[in-house]
């Protein structure tokens, strides 16, 4: 009996493991789900006001301990403007091609390359989801030089969609600015704006052999 006790608290043990932790890529470091709040940090951003349009027009983000594989490159053509907040960015404007680069996936984390015109960007980011369904998010500053000043732009980026056969179905992409500081910023944009994006043929395909 006493044997069997230590067995099943054995187990729960590893359960609960399961569950509350994982291993960055670098297999040193140790992360606790839910002691990242990096997705309420994004979210948060937006203004109360503001939180069901987001919502709305976003959808729902898919959550789960068991995300998909979501390793390949896969290429988000054309990458189409459908919503922002800022009336001052139109709608319906197609961007460059953004070059969706997924690698080192590792439970909750995995490696991402963003390449968008000239901009790239690398980084170790959060990943959850279920079944098919994923949502990859993390927070970047971005350096800009706005009318000559240096400027320094902290946005959460939160990309979801749908693995399948041909790539990733029903990809979007919101971008929430959560603080912007430096000289003469005025003009540029305001914590709590936000920009949504879409693939426009609903489907960012995978490219061949990546």
């Amino acid at each position: 009996m006493i044997v069997r006790r230590r067995y099943l608290i054995y187990i729960n043990v590893l359960l609960i493991s399961f569950f509350v932790s994982c291993t960055k890529n670098d297999e040193s470091t140790v992360v606790l789900l839910g002691s990242e709040n990096y997705m309420e940090s994004i979210v948060d951003a937006i203004p109360d006001t503001l939180r069901t349009v987001f919502e709305e027009r976003f959808g729902e983000i898919p959550q789960g301990y068991v995300p998909p594989n979501v390793e390949g490159r896969f290429v988000v053509a054309p990458k189409q403007r459908c919503y922002s907040n800022d009336p001052n960015w139109p709608l319906g404007v197609l961007e460059p091609n953004v070059y969706l680069n997924l690698t080192n996936q590792h439970n909750s984390v995995v490696e991402l390359n963003l390449a968008e015109a000239t901009e790239t960007f690398s980084d170790t980011v959060f990943i959850v989801g279920h079944e098919n369904l994923f949502t990859v998010y993390y927070q970047e500053n971005k350096k800009l030089d706005f009318n000559g000043n240096a400027v320094v732009l902290k946005r959460g980026i939160i990309i979801k969609g749908e693995m399948c056969n041909e790539g990733i179905r029903g990809l979007y992409f919101a971008n929430i600015v959560m603080d912007v500081s430096g000289e003469g910023v005025e003009g540029l944009v305001k914590p709590g704006q936000f920009f949504i994006y879409k693939d426009g043929d609903n489907l960012a395909r995978k490219e061949e052999g990546k």
